[in-house]
């Protein structure tokens, strides 16, 4: 007997549910967000699961106990079909809903200010970032970073075009853009009184809600690594928000300037403007 691959029996199992669904319906409640949604409903009396199709593709089967998911991964702004049921434990419909939603994305200015006098020398009074989401057919949704600096914007990630990847590594003072970017985003970090010779991209993540980076770079004949995390987040308020995270090895860690603002945990936290 051949075993049904999962996304068929998603499929056999949404027509069903089409079929046969009860018309009452459990009153889902969706937020739309970048890349996904948030679903919440009321308790249907007599259920033992709930479960959740997108597309008509099974997503997952919740307890009863469960009121709330997070759909993540969706393409931005993309119109998708919700069906969801509540069944016993016979596999019968209770009730039912049918919406259609639509994802957003991270585009937008970010920003953060220092609220202290540790500056690195005036360097680091404030943080503006721009996110772009680019839909590419070799490297999917990614979001792409740009720094700005009065009127001026300077792409801190991906540092270098997808591609065209650098060879080798890539001298401090160099005029190209991807070196200027580099060096006024390591700039304002950077405490110690040592000036970068050259660094290096090790690797890369893209994507749109977690991006990160890890650069090599030398200095008076030795070699460390920085990666760089930028993360998404909506904060309690409804507002987007960008988390810049540092972290080094060897003596980097030493000479980084972490968020000096009060009560932060070191990171850096962009609000959108």
């Amino acid at each position: 007997m051949k075993r049904t691959s999962k996304r068929l029996l998603g499929s056999i199992l949404a027509v069903l549910f089409l079929a046969f669904a009860s018309p009452l319906l459990p009153a889902v409640d969706i937020e739309e967000r970048p890349n996904g949604c948030i679903l919440s409903w009321t308790e249907t009396e007599g259920a033992s699961f709930y479960d959740i199709y997108i597309d008509n593709q099974f997503v997952t089967r919740l307890s009863s106990d469960v009121f709330s998911y997070e759909v993540k991964n969706l393409s931005s702004e993309t119109s998708y079909d919700l069906a969801f049921a509540a069944r016993d434990e016979a596999n019968n419909t209770l009730s039912s809903d049918f919406a259609t939603f639509s994802t957003t994305t991270w585009n937008g200015t970010y920003r953060w200010e220092n609220q202290t006098g540790k500056t690195n020398g005036g360097k680091l009074t404030e943080l503006v970032f721009r996110a772009e989401t680019i839909k590419d057919d070799v490297y999917g949704e990614y979001v792409e970073l740009y720094m700005i600096e009065g009127d001026v914007e300077y792409r801190v990630f991906p540092l270098f075009d997808l591609d065209a990847p650098p060879v080798g590594w890539t001298d401090y003072g160099s005029s190209i853009p991807q070196a200027v970017a580099y060096r006024l985003n390591a700039e304002k970090f950077n405490t110690s009184p040592f000036t970068p010779s050259s660094w290096r991209v090790v690797t890369i993540t893209l994507g749109t809600e977690n991006p990160s980076v890890t650069v090599e770079t030398k200095a008076l004949g030795i070699a460390v690594d920085t990666t760089i995390t930028y993360s998404f987040f909506i904060d309690e308020n409804g507002k987007r928000n960008l988390r810049f995270v540092m972290d080094g090895s060897g003596i980097v860690k030493k000479f980084l300037l972490f968020n000096p603002n009060e009560g932060s945990d070191g990171s850096y936290v962009l609000t959108e403007v």
